[in-house]
């Protein structure tokens, strides 16, 4: 019981961390209608948008780079590219907090890429609420928990039994 109380106090800890990051990524700018830079030019289309980070992706591949910072924008967000394996990648959206949006470069649908590239960013409310309810959450179980930590009436009995333990333990060790 005492080890869950601690990963609750440290789940709460974790949480409020996160949700201090979503509520000031919430804040930041989110064009509409749709608007992306990459590579130091702007799409207003989806599709292009996407097919210019799969671009990116590709010379990333072809020039065995694992990472590439600041690859563009996305409203607030800043946008970078990791390679978590081979020919699969990571687009980070970054605020406060990160945002990622997974791909595998042969089978990548540019529209596709840059909708869920939005829609990591536009689920940002939701997530706030999902976060708010498990701050909630850990913060109500962990009064219940330490209430089941309470003495133990025989604990007086059990100290002594313990120390006797080890007396006969040492007596047996010369």
């Amino acid at each position: 019981v005492r080890d869950k109380i601690r990963q609750e106090q440290s789940a709460v800890k974790t949480i409020q961390r996160t949700l201090g990051d979503l509520r000031a990524d919430v804040q930041l700018e989110q064009p509409s209608p749709f608007a992306a830079t990459i590579d130091g030019q702007t799409f207003d289309k989806r599709k292009e948008a996407g097919a210019a980070i799969l671009t990116a992706a590709s010379d990333m591949l072809q020039n065995g780079q694992t990472d590439r910072e600041n690859i563009g924008s996305y409203g607030g967000f800043r946008l970078s590219l990791d390679e978590l394996d081979f020919g699969h990648y990571a687009l980070q959206l970054e605020g406060k907090g990160t945002y990622s949006v997974n791909f595998e470069l042969a089978k990548a649908d540019a529209q596709g890429l840059a909708v869920r590239m939005s829609n990591a960013v536009n689920d940002l409310p939701g997530a706030v609420k999902k976060m708010e309810t498990a701050l909630d959450r850990s913060e109500k179980a962990i009064p219940a928990l330490e209430e089941q930590v309470r003495a133990w009436p025989k604990e007086d009995e059990l100290k002594t039994a313990e120390q006797r333990h080890r007396e006969v333990i040492d007596q047996i060790g010369r």
